[in-house]
């Protein structure tokens, strides 16, 4: 495992590239320091340097797409992401990071056409499934959303934001006792997840129940003040 141990790997891969800088193989070392750098003007300098030896290298080309992305420059990574599907169609991350930008841009069948094809190369990704079932769930398409979230919890049933989208989607549907239980499920995952808390706050509101919407609005102003 590399995390935690981010400046021995940095050492190492200085050390290996100081003797051979642009060998064939270097790209990789480079690749590897780019993804353990702090800085990221550093770290896209690296991937910079790993396609300089290896042009169609697509796990760089997604790599510099996340440098971009971070950077807020949308068009950028999307272009990265392109480039990198065209040399590996079978790369899940840039698919799913592709489908993130399209559905940004409610460009749905975009987006759908992405996590489709992330799920059938790797059906245990869940965060496709779960950004599937956001976008479905935006077309109405209820049943498909529901069977998204559902596999996905299947998958990884400790990730907060997985059970708030659900329990949205079992509010739209007016399943409350399902909503309401789920957003619980939510908050054991992470009892500082603000949009279930806002959530349930609201459900309790539209269901004529002012004195746990109000502890749940307190709860959500104390872990992030109004104005901070």
């Amino acid at each position: 495992m590399i995390r935690g141990r981010e400046r021995e790997v940095r050492q190492i891969c200085d050390e290996a590239l100081a003797r051979a800088p642009d060998e064939e193989g270097s790209e990789e070392l480079y690749l590897v320091r780019g993804a353990v750098e702090d800085d990221p003007a550093r770290a896209l300098a690296g991937f910079e340097r790993a396609l300089a030896i290896r042009p169609k290298y697509a796990l760089a080309r997604f790599l510099r797409g996340g440098i971009r992305l971070m950077e807020g420059d949308l068009a950028g990574a999307s272009s990265e992401y392109d480039a990198a599907l065209a040399v590996n169609p079978r790369l899940v991350p840039a698919l799913h990071n592709r489908g993130m930008l399209r559905q940004h841009a409610q460009d749905w069948t975009g987006s759908l056409a992405d996590y489709d094809a992330a799920i059938a190369v790797d059906p245990t990704y869940y965060r496709s499934l779960v950004h599937r079932g956001s976008v479905r769930k935006s077309l109405g398409h209820l049943d498909g959303a529901l069977a998204d979230f559902d596999a996905a919890l299947a998958i990884d049933p400790e990730v907060a934001a997985t059970w708030n989208n659900r329990a949205g989607l079992h509010w739209a549907r007016g399943e409350i006792a399902a909503a309401l239980a789920d957003w619980e499920s939510a908050l054991r995952c992470d009892p500082r997840q603000l949009e279930a808390i806002a959530n349930r706050g609201n459900a309790f509101l539209e269901r004529g129940e002012p004195g746990p919407a109000l502890a749940d609005f307190e709860l959500a102003d104390r872990i992030a003040p109004a104005g901070s």
